[in-house]
């Protein structure tokens, strides 16, 4: 366990990653001190208290400085070290829920990324591959990512977001159905026509009649 001294005068205390068992009130620093001082000096470790000091007020301020446990003497080895594995059990989990955390974020910067990258491309050719390394991950686990927080898969995603572009077009009058379609980034206006209708419930064309719009 690595150990840091505070203020010159000797005392040792563990550093991040280490615990600290205080000693009694009389000591040449008692453990609320350290830990005041540790506080100071940005250390917080996780830190159990082992003292004869029997004070509900110490105990307290104890806790409220960051302990995680106050033992009172005297102690069996066998609590203390029961103690000390609850503390240890209890960082290894912190650390499986920051790194749950930290992978879920990354998770949502990728299927951001790639939402963006659709969008910012969406006329132009795109498949799985390519968008999977734009933002520099597997195909297998951007279509992952996808069902897991879209809903749906790549190509469902990719073309729900071309028809809902194409919508914004379909009142346009003047602008033809095939011309929407390859705005949209549809070389084939039959499959646009199909996908049209797979997302809206409606052929290009009712769509358009919805709106008022007749086709010439």
């Amino acid at each position: 366990m690595k150990k840091k001294r505070l203020g010159g005068l000797g005392y040792p205390i563990p550093t991040q990653t280490g615990y600290y068992a205080d000693g009694c009130a009389d000591a040449v620093k008692n453990g609320l001190e350290v830990m005041k001082e540790a506080k100071k000096q940005g250390i917080c470790p996780k830190t159990i208290i082992l003292s004869g000091y029997d004070s509900f007020s110490y105990a307290q301020q104890a806790l409220r400085l960051g302990a995680v446990d106050y033992l009172l003497k005297p102690c069996r080895s066998t609590e203390i070290c029961d103690r000390l594995r609850t503390v240890l059990n209890l960082d290894r989990e912190e650390e499986k829920a920051e790194v749950k955390k930290c992978g879920n974020k990354q998770e949502h910067l990728s299927v951001r990324g790639a939402q963006e990258y659709i969008r910012e491309h969406l006329t132009e050719e795109l498949n799985l591959k390519l968008v999977a390394d734009k933002v520099g991950i597997s195909t297998a686990y951007l279509s992952t990512l996808f069902k897991q927080y879209l809903g749906c898969g790549f190509v469902d995603y990719l073309n729900k977001t071309r028809i809902e572009y194409a919508c914004n077009y379909m009142q346009d009058g003047e602008m033809k159905i095939y011309e929407i379609a390859y705005m949209a980034g549809f070389h084939d206006e039959k499959y646009f026509s199909r996908v049209f209708k797979k997302v809206t419930g409606q052929s290009p064309s009712e769509y358009r009649r919805m709106l008022g719009v007749t086709d010439e």
